[in-house]
């Protein structure tokens, strides 16, 4: 048995710039409230600070894991696993405008684009699906729609 450390690239909305603009909706609701602005400017700023906080308390993710046995993906709200046994083949490359695709074909035929793989490196992707075992295909000449 081969132990494989988790390998994941998520984004999500709990991050620095969330709490940033958090901080700065909530500055400027006080703001507007300590000196008596119109009641449409602590309204919109109350409306604002409600939305950053929604967004905080869903915090949508994007992205993927290489766990022990299964591959996971992140959608918005939605979370969803494979088998790594489900899996046929998966396909590493580039699109036209540079950005990294990985696209993986299960053993019934259908294929599933992989989110959140924009920014990573095709080679590390690569070493991390061959760790767990699942075939590598390189993309075809054609590019693809993303």
């Amino acid at each position: 048995m081969v132990l494989v450390e988790t390998f994941e690239s998520r984004g999500q909305a709990r991050r620095g710039r969330t709490y940033l603009a958090l901080g700065l909706g909530m500055a400027a609701l006080y703001y507007a409230l300590k000196h008596d602005m119109d009641p449409i400017v602590p309204a919109l700023a109350g409306v604002y600070v409600a939305l950053v906080l929604v967004r905080l308390i869903l915090n949508p993710t994007r992205g993927f894991r290489l766990g022990e046995n299964r591959l996971t993906w992140y959608a918005g709200l939605r979370r969803y696993s494979l088998s790594y046994d489900d899996l046929d083949t998966v396909s590493i490359g580039r699109n036209p405008n540079g950005k990294t695709i990985c696209v993986v074909t299960t053993r019934d035929g259908q294929t599933l684009s992989l989110p959140g793989v924009e920014r990573s490196d095709p080679g590390k992707l690569m070493r991390e699906f061959g760790l767990h075992g699942v075939p590598i295909m390189g993309l075809s000449p054609r590019p693809m729609a993303v």
